[in-house]
């Protein structure tokens, strides 16, 4: 029951007060009409312009009436819809113990967690595709001198080579290295054989912003060939937001040294070999945890079947039938939605539930293998949501009795003013 004299808060969408509104147009007084320079507090437009602020404080304090869910109907209205529920992501990185020889391949689906300190439940994630952490080496070595591209690939890995990338250093000039995309390194071993002079330069990577801009950053090293005047190994830490780019061609993850002043009768060094280790890959991660495989039921080939998974939203699922011959056969793939002609029409529901029609044949035995499903972030569940949408039916020679399971949006999450409406009525 609601408790006598007790006030439900009121969502406050604008604080703004009229005078506030009033200096907001007095400051683009300039920019929109110039020619009006007397800005006192006699001036007619001035004495406008407070009017106007008072009518508009009026409309703020009746926003501010609106339920929030009046406002997101109005919002809908001109087009403005809410982001549905989804996992949280994250990019993980994976650390190798030693140099690898060989290619080293994290499988979709394998789980990382966090450590659960302070007593909290460990948030887990999954891979969302296969992770190939390839063997340490240089994949490319370019020299840009003037714009020209030079290839000293080959040069760069044979030990019993001395080459010159930059034989006419100038300023702009830059040596470009690459590992294969999606993987790191964190230490470049450099064999100079004859050390650079007069020479200065900056190490830069490539960063992906989220606003879709890109650009070449500057990279905090510790350098100890001093700038190429003599062998040693240059270490940093990989950035979070170091991204594949194409330089001649070649889409890899790309390291630069790019020189920014050069003294007269200054050169670039000559170079024997550069090596790279402290290997790393990067691959995006979901907060899911993988059931390897659940028993859905059994299907007697009546129209509208319907089988209901143990735990959602759904991520991504295979589907399988027993038909005997065979055990467990790949039905349908949830996350692209294929079926085969003729033998079923997979319908998916925002629950977690699966229906379609089979041949009567008795019995048949239907499993969900390697699904993945979201555990929120915190480990509780998250508002339903499913990550593929179910497409068109696919046709079947001749017409059957089929109904599919509607899509419709995820249940709508509680807003602080609903809660604190539930809070009043105890």
């Amino acid at each position: 029951m609601a408790v006598k004299g007790r006030l439900i808060p009121v969502p406050n969408l604008d604080d703004r007060d009229w005078r506030a509104i009033k200096d907001e147009i007095v400051r683009a007084i300039p920019e929109r009409t110039p020619e009006w320079t007397d800005h006192n507090l006699s001036d007619p437009g001035i004495t406008l312009a407070e009017a106007f602020a008072l009518q508009i404080e009026q409309l703020i304090v009746r926003l501010n009436q609106v339920l929030p869910k009046h406002m997101r109907e109005y919002l809908n209205m001109i087009g403005v819809t809410l982001t549905p529920p989804s996992s949280a992501k994250a990019l993980c990185f994976f650390r190798t113990t030693a140099k690898p020889s060989f290619d080293i391949t994290v499988l979709k689906g394998f789980e990382v967690a966090t450590s659960g300190a302070g007593g909290e439940k460990p948030v887990v994630f999954s891979t969302d595709k296969d992770l190939v952490i390839h063997a340490a080496k240089i994949k490319k070595f370019i020299a840009d001198q003037g714009g020209t591209l030079a290839d000293f690939t080959s040069d760069a890995r044979d030990p019993a080579t001395v080459f010159s990338p930059l034989p006419a250093v100038t300023v702009g000039d830059a040596i470009y290295l690459a590992y294969d995309e999606d993987n790191y390194f964190e230490k470049l071993i450099v064999d100079v054989a004859a050390p650079a002079a007069g020479v200065t330069g900056v190490w830069e990577f490539y960063e992906a912003r989220a606003d879709g801009t890109a650009s070449w950053e500057p990279l905090e090293v510790e350098d100890g060939t001093l700038g190429f005047t003599q062998s040693g190994t240059v270490e940093f830490e990989v950035p979070a937001r170091w991204d594949a780019t194409t330089v001649a061609g070649v889409r890899a993850t790309w390291l630069r040294f790019r020189i920014t002043s050069v003294d007269v009768g200054g050169v670039f060094a000559s170079l024997r070999k550069l090596d790279i280790d402290q290997i790393l890959g990067r691959v995006s991660c979901s907060n899911a945890v993988t059931v390897p495989e659940e028993i859905l039921g059994a299907s007697d080939g009546s129209s509208d079947q319907r089988f209901f998974l143990s735990k959602v939203p759904v991520l991504d699922i295979a589907v399988v039938v027993d038909e005997g011959e065979e055990p467990f056969r790949e039905l349908c793939d949830y996350a692209r939605e294929i079926a085969r002609a003729g033998e079923r029409q997979p319908a998916v529901g925002a629950e977690g539930a699966w229906s379609g029609l089979t041949e009567p044949r008795g019995l048949v035995p239907i499993a969900g293998v390697l699904w993945r499903t979201s555990e929120g972030p915190r480990g509780e569940p998250p508002a339903p949501r499913l990550a593929a949408t179910a497409g068109e039916p696919v046709p079947l020679p001749r017409p059957r009795p089929f109904e599919r399971t509607p899509l419709g949006p995820p249940p709508a999450r509680s807003d602080s003013f609903l809660a604190a409406l539930r809070a009043a009525d105890r």
